[in-house]
């Protein structure tokens, strides 16, 4: 007796249910082995902030579109809750990358800081720490310095202050070379440097007794610290700087700045580098009256027809731009029998201008 093979025949129903129960079973699968095959990861475009920076945050690994949320919080004083470590969302773009900022403030100095961003989504996180870096205390005094000063009286300065973050980066050599401004120099001698704790316990960053002063730079030089990591940190404090402007033609504002071989991570040096204070030079007391548009166009009973503008201005010809004086027009010899001045004579000065109008000779 011969027997076929036959097999059994799913009802069509039943086949089409199989099929699409198996597709979503391949995409589930599939979206799985994509996921387990991610990595996030989330970074800083540096490792040290110094307080008052913006740390640049990169995300990458995420899925695409998906909404991260971003968080950065104090490992080192867990107690600080301010509205900086509120958590944040981003987009991630369609290739699951997404790019954010935040703000490292005063409060974040000597901490070390944990960043976390969370696909809420993917459920798919990623974490590192950074820490705050050296920051810098500007010196302050120097936002009005007096022209009638050149060649003169120095102008005191105080600070400024150099303080440590976590990582101790002020090393155990190298100087701190302050650079005046163009426009500006220093007295040359009279600034002293003292160290103090910060943090912890220990040997201090040790400074050479002797800071070399010039018009044009001030030099200290770093002797030494303790080897030990973590702690202590120290904070350096200048006093004794004092400024004056080299010439009394006004200097466009410039910062004091430093160029030593001392490398302090959170510090930049050249001009265009951290900035130690801003110095910027005003006009002096008001010293004369001139004219800068002198009258024109006129004749006998009509008005000029180009008025005269006064300017209040300082014994170097700067204008006083915070001078209100009411200035007055007069002639000092009558142009012709009866010659007299006509309309408004006296204006007062708005930012050390005084801008004439319908005046003219009768």
């Amino acid at each position: 007796m011969h027997h076929k093979n036959t097999a059994a025949k799913l009802p069509l129903v039943t086949q089409q249910f199989v099929r699409t129960s198996l597709l979503v079973l391949t995409s589930i699968f599939a979206w799985s082995l994509t996921a387990l095959a991610a990595t996030p990861s989330v970074t800083t475009d540096k490792a040290d902030y110094p307080p008052g920076s913006t740390a640049n945050i990169a995300g990458a690994g995420y899925r695409a579109g998906e909404t991260v949320e971003v968080q950065v919080l104090n490992l080192t004083n867990t107690g600080d809750a301010g509205a900086e470590h509120d958590p944040w969302n981003v987009t991630a773009d369609n290739t699951g990358n997404f790019a954010t900022t935040w703000y490292v403030n005063q409060n974040e100095a000597n901490t070390t800081l944990q960043l976390t961003a969370t696909g809420l989504t993917s459920g798919l996180a990623a974490q590192m720490t950074f820490t705050d870096a050296a920051s810098v205390t500007v010196a302050t005094g120097g936002s009005s310095i007096s022209a009638d000063t050149t060649g003169g009286n120095y102008t005191a300065l105080t600070g400024p202050v150099l303080t440590e973050g976590s990582n101790r980066e002020i090393p155990s050599s190298g100087t701190i070379i302050f650079h005046a401004p163009t426009g500006f120099e220093f007295k040359p001698s009279g600034v002293t440097a003292i160290v103090a704790l910060k943090s912890g316990s220990g040997t201090k960053v040790s400074l050479s007794p002797t800071i070399t002063c010039t018009a044009t730079t001030i030099t200290t030089t770093i002797s030494g610290r303790d080897g030990s990591s973590g702690t202590p940190t120290s904070k350096v404090t200048w006093s004794g700087i004092q400024v004056r402007p080299t010439a009394g033609t006004l200097a466009a504002s410039g910062n004091i700045y430093n160029s030593g071989t001392a490398t302090i991570t959170g510090v930049t040096t050249g001009s265009s580098g951290t900035n130690f204070g801003t110095l910027t030079e005003v006009a002096g007391a008001a010293a004369k009256l001139a004219f800068t548009t002198q009258p024109s166009g006129g004749t006998g009973g009509t008005a000029w027809a180009t008025q005269p503008v006064v300017t209040v201005q300082d014994a170097y010809g700067n204008t006083v731009t915070t001078n209100t004086s009411t200035v007055t027009l007069a002639i000092s010899n009558n142009a012709g029998p009866g010659g007299n001045l006509s309309g408004t004579l006296t204006e007062a000065a708005a930012a050390g201008v005084a801008s004439f109008s319908g005046n003219g000779l009768q």
